[in-house]
């Protein structure tokens, strides 16, 4: 079973051995914590003994696992873009990241299937490092808020015709995180409700009379 600790002691000769071996207690690598020397080996003062190096190891946040995973992965690409951290809001629970640059469109892709693929590991990856288990939000240039407020809108209008008709209205197959939108938009109008129906790529919201 893997470690669940945040952080972990050990000692050593130095502070590469001392690390390893916190290291080895987190199944982690050197690259994935931060580390605090607790104390610097040596002799005693009386020149009879050698004290051990001591270290502390702690897991990133996972916001930090993230913008590091991130920029690894742009260098590697050959992008220019930017990874910042985008504000704290800790009322929905989630860690947001966002990047920048001239080249942000090819991580956007087409209908931003390459960004929510990109979000889908990244979020993977910090959760293994941190252990957080918020979900993570990936932006690109603004691409998130607009398609946000599209589903808001495609929501309320939706909601209107409902109201208007009496008759539940299914909208096109979505990806959980689109669904979410619409199910959140349509919790705030009275008069209305939404479901998710459907298995895999076909799932989908309806919205119907409220009960």
């Amino acid at each position: 079973m893997p470690n669940q600790s945040l952080e972990a002691e050990a000692s050593g000769r130095s502070v590469d051995e001392a690390c390893a071996d916190a290291l080895r207690q987190l199944g982690l690598s050197r690259d994935e914590v931060q580390v605090e020397i607790l104390e610097e080996g040596g002799r005693s003062w009386l020149g009879l003994s050698v004290r051990p190096t001591r270290v502390r190891v702690r897991r990133l946040s996972k916001a930090v696992a993230a913008r590091q995973f991130l920029e690894n992965l742009a260098s590697r690409m050959g992008s220019s873009v930017t990874v910042v951290l985008g504000p704290a809001d800790p009322e929905d629970e989630l860690v947001r990241l966002c990047l920048t640059g001239d080249d942000s469109g090819r991580w956007i892709g087409r209908h931003g299937q390459t960004l929510d693929a990109v979000e889908r590991l990244c979020d993977a990856v910090a959760t293994r490092v941190s252990l957080d288990r918020r979900r993570l939000e990936l932006e690109c240039d603004g691409y998130r808020l607009r398609q946000r407020q599209l589903l808001e809108a495609l929501a309320r209008r939706t909601a209107e015709t409902v109201l208007r008709t009496g008759r539940p209205t299914s909208l096109e197959p979505m990806t959980s995180a689109e669904r979410r939108i619409i199910h959140v938009t349509v919790k705030g109008i009275p008069g209305v409700a939404s479901a998710s129906e459907g298995d895999g790529n076909h799932r989908h919201v309806v919205i119907t009379p409220a009960k």
